[in-house]
């Protein structure tokens, strides 16, 4: 792809040049000179047609860059013609050799442009299906990350998100009683990350809005971007401090905003094994959208500390291990726990490539931020899960959460705005995902 993206920003450039040739940097190749008669005996033996139109124009005046791009044409078929063409074409490089050099230049660093820029993409369809909600979402994903090489050192990177509702059951917020899709629970996140990423040696920096997911991302997940900037540094231990506002994406409404700050570390403690633990602080519920979801709760400015550690391990070649702990300043129900054991691996581009699992989840409601990943705080149970690629560039996603609520509260998340539930009442969720990659 890359290179068709070359040739024809060749072929345009060329186009320019031949319309513009009485204005071209490169003399006249004089009538008598005898390229001319070369060129017509290999257009006779059907090595090359000349110009784009099949036929080789002798009795017109061609420039040197013209000339030149003939020949090139030329000796990509070098290989194919006989011992007396051969050398003719030697005897028209070494002619034209200086021109030859331009057009390669160019033609490199067209190629080069080309490279700069590459991006990588997710089409899916999920369903997800809850016990005491019903079915909370059937929608259609479309996910682009674009890279742009700036320089050696700097890359701009997007993100964005667009996940479409296409059904939902009477249970869903604001569509009571309608089976029909709600636009208010579809988003269009365009740029939802925006951000420059410099390497250097020893050190890499993040400047922007990125997501940030320290350890193992018990606290917060994917939707939430820190507005800010990143710094990691160290070689055999990784060392990373952050700063700056911490977004919430609200789907059908705004972001919110709230100050970040946070340090993480990950150390080898063999070739086997990690250990990883953060500290973070983020002021808790400051800058919520004004929805009426978000009515009871009181904005303030105070800072909540989070602290989570853990481990992760390959126990052989096919099975791996990792466990962690978090807690945070709240008062009570501030802690947390999570282990998974997973087999094999699934890469999206490796067609047969599978992984199966089982995570044990126990978070408290005080004892993570949001997450996104349905490890939500106040329920704790057992998820059991696995991913096939049946084609190439496509995987299948299956999970099933067995859960419970830890303690009793009350939720505003069904019509009428109030969910009561009970500790120990259960709260199974199971998806199902099918996704299509592209790069």
């Amino acid at each position: 792809m890359k290179k068709i993206i070359a040739i024809v920003l060749t072929a345009m450039f060329c186009f320019a040049s031949i319309a513009a040739a009485a204005g071209s940097q490169f003399s006249d190749v004089p009538t008598k000179h005898w390229a001319y008669g070369a060129i017509g005996k290999l257009v006779k033996a059907g090595i090359v047609d000349g110009y784009g139109d099949g036929n080789f124009h002798g009795d017109k005046t061609m420039t040197r860059y013209e000339m030149a791009q003939i020949v090139a044409n030329v000796m990509a078929k070098e290989d194919k013609v006989d011992a007396e063409n051969k050398a003719l074409i030697e005897k028209l490089a070494k002619e034209f050799s200086d021109e030859l050099k331009v057009i390669g230049a160019r033609v490199d660093n067209l190629e080069k442009k080309a490279d700069n820029f590459h991006y990588f993409g997710i089409v899916g369809n999920r369903y997800d299906h809850w016990k005491n909600e019903g079915v909370a979402d059937r929608s259609n994903v479309f996910i682009l990350n674009t890279f742009y090489k700036i320089n050696d050192n700097f890359t701009a990177i997007t993100s964005s998100e667009v996940h479409k509702v296409y059904m939902h059951d009477e249970q869903q917020v604001g569509n009571a009683g309608s089976t029909f899709p709600n636009p208010a629970n579809d988003w269009n996140s365009w740029g939802v990350q925006a951000y420059v990423e410099g390497i250097f040696d020893g050190f890499s920096t993040k400047l922007g809005r990125f997501t940030y997911i320290p350890a193992y991302g018990l606290t917060h997940g994917l939707y939430l971007q820190v507005e800010g900037v990143q710094l990691t540094f160290g070689n055999l231990i990784k060392t990373t401090l952050v700063g700056g506002q911490n977004t919430d994406y609200v789907p059908g409404g705004t972001f919110a905003s709230m100050g970040y700050r946070a340090a993480d570390v990950v150390a080898p403690l063999s070739a086997a094994t990690n250990l990883k633990v953060s500290y973070q602080q983020n002021q808790s519920n400051w800058g919520l959208a004004p929805a009426a979801a978000y009515a009871s709760i009181t904005h303030n400015k105070d800072y909540i500390n989070y602290w989570e550690g853990g481990f992760d391990s390959k126990l052989s070649k096919d099975v791996a291990f990792e466990a962690a702990y978090i807690k945070s300043s709240y008062d009570e129900d501030n802690k947390g726990y999570y282990a998974r054991l997973k087999y094999k691996d699934a890469i999206p581009f490796v067609p047969k490539s599978y992984d199966f699992y089982v995570t044990y989840h126990n978070l408290e409601n005080n004892s993570i931020m949001s997450n996104d990943d349905r490890y939500y705080g106040n329920l704790k149970g057992v998820r059991v899960g696995v991913q096939w690629v049946p084609w190439n560039s496509t995987m299948l996603t299956v999970w099933y959460d067995m859960q419970k609520y830890i303690n009793s509260a009350k939720y505003g998340t069904k019509p009428g705005g109030v969910h009561n539930v009970t500790s120990g009442e259960r709260e199974n969720m199971f998806r199902a995902q099918l996704d299509f990659f592209f790069k």
